[in-house]
């Protein structure tokens, strides 16, 4: 027998946690709220009952809908973390990059060693996100360049001698960012297309398209190629962290987390359509 009468009774006791309990040959349901401090229990029904064991396997379906709404965005906050981890490295480049140019241009291995495509880049190895961070610290800001240029040309040792370094580092942190770049796209396309493959491949055509047209705009070089790069994944990325940010989560602190995100994204968008 059960005591479900009315139906709006119904909603109420779906909204409590409900478990099966065996006495003697018959099996029956109940349910659980918390009253203040205490737990009150109360009976549903027989399991056989039609209403319900609807109720308790509608009250099974929604905790596991739940369990695995909470599942998902731990999920996609650890694979964001990451992501954003690699574009503030290449936020961190953009802020360098008129010294990296100096840098390139003078480098005697670029006509030989620095023509290198993406793919050939990306073969060559991952470096660790820290190490970049920590070459890219060590690149002085353009004024700061410049006086250390100027020193050099006075014959100061310290002063050309930290030039050296400077001129020595560059192409390799220049391999390096092209690293992160083909990293941070891959891992974007991935999480925004679900790893379907034709979808994955059409957003890597529209990206090489915004690439191209910026290209077309401008004077060219590995600079600016990794500049163009920056941007359109910085608006692949915004995409991406706006779609997490409709959804709708079980947990305050999620939603909230990825609103946050999704701002973050479009600043840095913002910023990397300005440094173009």
């Amino acid at each position: 027998m059960t005591v479900l009468k009315k139906s709006k009774n119904v909603g109420q006791v779906l909204k409590m946690s409900h478990n099966v309990r065996i006495v003697g040959r018959w099996s029956y349901i109940r349910a659980t709220k918390r009253v203040g401090e205490k737990l009150v229990g109360s009976h549903i029904g027989a399991v056989d009952d039609p209403v319900a064991s609807l109720v308790f396997r509608t009250e099974r379906l929604r905790k596991a809908e739940r369990a695995a709404n909470v599942r998902l965005a731990v999920a996609d906050r650890r694979i964001s973390q990451s992501i954003e981890t690699k574009m503030l490295i290449l936020a961190s480049a953009s802020n360098v990059r008129r010294v990296l140019s100096k840098l390139i241009t003078n480098c005697l291995r670029l006509q030989s060693d620095m023509k290198c495509d993406l793919n050939e880049a990306q073969a060559d190895g991952v470096d660790a996100d820290e190490t970049i961070e920590m070459a890219l610290e060590s690149i002085p800001k353009f004024h700061a360049f410049n006086e250390l240029r100027r020193a050099a040309k006075r014959g100061d040792a310290a002063a050309s001698s930290e030039l050296d370094r400077l001129t020595e580092l560059a192409p390799d942190l220049l391999r390096s960012l092209f690293r992160v770049v083909e990293s941070v796209k891959r891992m974007v396309i991935d999480e925004l297309t679900c790893g379907d493959i034709l979808l994955s491949q059409a957003t890597r055509l529209e990206i090489d398209h915004r690439v191209a047209e910026i290209m077309d705009r401008s004077d060219g070089g590995m600079i600016q190629q990794m500049r163009a790069e920056i941007a359109a994944i910085a608006w692949l990325d915004a995409l991406r962290c706006s779609v997490l940010a409709a959804r709708s989560y079980q947990r305050a602190g999620d939603a909230n987390h990825f609103r946050s995100l999704a701002e973050r994204a479009t600043r840095r968008f913002q910023r990397s359509v300005q440094d173009l």
